[in-house]
């Protein structure tokens, strides 16, 4: 007698084995892609952040430049454009440059050693200060006679400097303590007359 065959049976997966896999696979496919994510992250916050340091600099540099730009303006409306420096006739030809060793007037009666901001030592000195007054809305007092020379201080009209010495257009002063050159072309042994607006109404 010929026995009865049975189909083999399909073994069945565990449905919980079958999620878990998917869950398994869904994992790794987030873990990638926010590895991916984090790096694109990360090399667009650098570029913002050199992005925004360029900007920053920029907008420093230009407020620098508003400010000069401003500083002029107000000089030019103030007239002290042509009055910080000598005009061109008055002006040495060359400008001496500082010497490597100073000489000190034979008559001198003033301690030049503490004047460190005075490069150019005159040749000869008055016997002793003059008073003088400034006829510039501001007037340059420079570290030595020339425009090449630092500004070591500024003087307003009106206000007075102790000249020491005169030489080649350019007069030695002494100015808050300090000494250094102006143009001769902007003192006066006179003291000018500064202009004042009047105001309308009844004073109080």
């Amino acid at each position: 007698m010929e026995g009865t065959r049975t189909a083999p049976r399909r073994k069945r997966h565990n449905p919980l084995y079958l999620l878990f896999l998917g869950l398994c696979a869904a994992v790794a496919v987030l873990l990638i892609l926010s590895i991916v994510l984090g790096i694109k992250v990360a090399t667009t916050s650098k570029a913002v952040t050199r992005a925004e340091a360029a900007l920053e600099e920029a907008e420093l540099q230009l407020a620098d430049a508003n400010k000069k730009i401003a500083e002029l303006e107000e000089e030019i409306r103030l007239g002290s454009v042509e009055a910080t420096d000598p005009l061109p006739d008055t002006q040495p030809e060359n400008d001496p440059t500082p010497p490597t060793q100073q000489i000190v007037p034979a008559n001198s009666w003033i301690d030049f050693t503490k004047h460190p901001e005075l490069l150019v030592y005159p040749a000869s000195l008055f016997d002793s200060y003059k008073t003088y007054y400034v006829n510039a809305n501001k007037l340059n007092v420079r570290s030595g006679p020339g425009t090449s020379y630092d500004v070591v201080d500024q003087a307003i009209i009106g206000e007075s400097v102790s000249v020491a010495a005169e030489q080649d257009g350019w007069m030695l002063v002494k100015y808050n303590k300090k000494l250094g050159w102006t143009s001769a072309t902007y003192l006066s042994t006179t003291k000018p007359v500064i202009q004042t607006v009047a105001t309308s109404g009844n004073i109080r």
